[in-house]
């Protein structure tokens, strides 16, 4: 193995362990916000936040599924124009407009979205 696969190889472990951190991060920041929701009446409010939340999921399971395929080109398992094909990022996931949810959002949400 020479040294840029090597290094191509500890950057996609170590991109790969944020990620999964994020999404655990992003799962237990849902299961809270469920808790917090049980009892209450929901709202547009809410409506919002949740939908957010998926997003953020939807962006979350998106990046690592790229990621795992860019670990399986650099270990040869597949080749780039597979990866490229099977795990492309889809635009709707790369840009995020601002919305007007983005001004009622709690602190921690916003940050995982950041």
């Amino acid at each position: 193995m020479n040294n840029i696969s090597l290094k191509a190889e500890t950057f996609l472990e170590k991109t790969y362990g944020e990620a999964l951190a994020l999404i655990t991060q992003t799962q237990r920041y849902g299961a809270r916000m469920k808790e917090n929701h049980v009892h209450k009446k929901i709202t547009d409010h809410h409506l919002a936040l949740s939908g957010e939340f998926s997003h953020v999921a939807a962006k979350l399971a998106h990046a690592l599924s790229w990621i795992l395929g860019q670990k399986a080109v650099a270990a040869g398992e597949i080749s780039a124009a597979e990866a490229s094909r099977r795990f492309r990022l889809h635009d709707a996931l790369r840009n995020r407009s601002v919305t007007q949810t983005d001004y009622i959002m709690p602190p921690e949400l916003t940050q995982l979205i950041k």
